[in-house]
């Protein structure tokens, strides 16, 4: 009895054994780590079906093989069976390789750059709309760090990492990414450090992100990509613009064609088609002193240092980057700006994010007021003539006369009119810091702040006065100084 128990278990034990392997997880076994990793990267470089598909596979076929040709013609040709065809193979690859970091890379991959996370409902194939509450965007960041934790060296996990909190703007996935990129060999890794450099500046941390940036240099990073990313670091903290205005420029006059892209991406937004087309004639010595004049042009139409017209610029820039917007991909030298286009760098690559819905993004870019063009239909013409400062604002302008007829005929009224108006140019807004009465506290003001000094302030740019209305409805003059 005890053998023929035995035999029974041996038989059972064997039966088991050879159960688990079925040739799905034959073709993920046979399949290496290295072979998978140099088929990936000559799929990357292909930019056509034939070419992708003329790659040679492995030495074995393997699911993860299939996903990933499946990834990069979806990629290419945008077609969303394709799409469905690589999360369905993937998954069975997971399935039967639960502890191979390709099988998880490859799927979260695919669910990352798919459609359910970059939406695509544009005419050009090459726009997408981030969805952040799709379930892709729950498992996608799953099955890539489930990669890293099967090999944490995997430098590929870690960038597409980077490239989807980068997409869905969420912060803790933003300092998983951090982590990932500058854990074990990547801490010199020149583009695993630019790239958190960015992510530092992203979550509010930008002298970390400088610091980055800085380090990124030493690591084979171009130095004029480097010293860009460190200005705009730079400038979020807020107490450095002289040291952030100083490394702006020390790029430009190291300028690259890489460099160039990330430059005008800046500016796209706010230049007109001339400016544009002299940009795009020019070779790198012409765009540098592009860049210089350009800046030199605005701080003087504005009435202040390029400084101070720098910085504003990227103050602007940060508080609307969290805004969700079409991503249309393309080098902003080579693809021809349409209308309402502002221009950012996502991930590792220079991006166009097209806002044909949400005019208030591209009014507070180019002006600093997101209501501008609404203020074309209801406040009474003539509004934008005054001086900035004394501009009423959009809901002064909806109880007026004016604004209330506006309203109550809404009907009769094209809003989209006024878009037009609002976004077209560029200017500055002076940014207040002190709000003083004139009935009493401009006196004190005066002998705490050196007696006439008060009125000096009123002729510089920044300082001019407004008639603002208290709690008990009367009319008080006002003082408004910018120090």
């Amino acid at each position: 009895m005890l053998i023929r128990g035995a035999s029974v278990s041996c038989i059972l034990i064997i039966a088991c054994a050879c159960s688990l392997v079925t040739p799905e997880t034959a073709y993920a076994q046979d399949a290496g780590g290295p072979e998978i990793a140099t088929y990936w990267d000559a799929l990357t470089a292909a930019s056509t079906v034939a070419a992708a598909s003329a790659v040679a596979k492995p030495r074995t076929d393997t699911l993860i093989a299939n996903g990933l040709l499946r990834l990069r013609t979806y990629e290419i040709a945008l077609d969303r069976t394709d799409a469905f065809n690589a999360i369905r193979t993937l998954e069975r690859a997971v399935a039967a390789a639960p502890n191979d970091p390709w099988a998880h890379f490859a799927l979260g991959a695919m669910l990352a750059r798919g459609p359910d996370i970059r939406a695509r409902a544009y005419a050009e194939h090459n726009a997408y709309l981030p969805q952040p509450n799709s379930n892709a965007a729950i498992r996608a960041p799953r099955a890539l760090k489930r990669a890293l934790e099967l090999d944490p060296s995997m430098d590929v996990v870690a960038f597409e990492l980077a490239s989807i909190a980068l997409d869905l703007h969420d912060p803790r996935l933003m300092a998983d990414a951090i982590a990932a990129l500058t854990s074990g060999s990547r801490d010199n890794n020149g583009r695993a450090l630019l790239l958190a450099a960015r992510l530092q500046s992203r979550l509010a941390e930008p002298a970390s992100g400088a610091r980055l940036a800085r380090e990124a240099k030493q690591f084979g990073i171009d130095a004029s990509v480097s010293l860009h990313e460190e200005a705009v670091a730079t400038f979020r903290t807020g107490s450095a613009s002289r040291t952030a205005m100083n490394l702006y420029f020390d790029g430009v006059d190291s300028l690259s064609t890489e460099s160039a892209t990330m430059y005008f991406a800046d500016v796209a937004l706010i230049v007109n088609a001339r400016e544009e087309d002299q940009w795009r004639a020019a070779r790198l010595d012409g765009r540098r002193q592009w860049l210089r004049s350009f800046w030199t042009k605005h701080a003087a139409l504005a009435g202040v240092t390029v400084e101070r017209r720098l910085e504003e610029h990227f103050r602007r820039m940060e508080r609307n980057e969290t805004v969700k917007a079409p991503v249309l991909s393309g080098l902003a030298d080579t693809t021809k700006r349409v209308p309402n286009i502002m221009t950012v760098i996502v991930g590792t690559k220079p991006s166009l994010i097209e806002n044909d819905s949400n005019q208030a993004l591209i009014a507070d870019l180019r002006h600093g007021d997101p209501t501008r063009p609404e203020k074309f239909v209801y406040c009474a013409p003539g509004w934008d003539t005054l001086p900035v400062p004394m501009q009423p604002t959009l809901q002064e302008c909806m109880r007026s006369p004016f604004g209330r007829m506006r309203r109550k005929h809404w009907n009769r009224i094209y809003p989209w009119q006024g878009v037009e108006r609002g976004l077209e140019g560029a200017s500055f807004y002076p940014a207040y810091v002190r709000t003083i009465p004139l009935a009493w506290e401009a006196l004190q003001f005066r002998a705490e702040n050196g007696g006439a000094e008060v009125f000096a302030a009123i002729a510089v740019s920044g300082a001019s006065a407004r008639l603002l209305r208290d709690d008990s409805n009367v009319i008080a003059p006002t003082l408004r100084i910018a120090l």
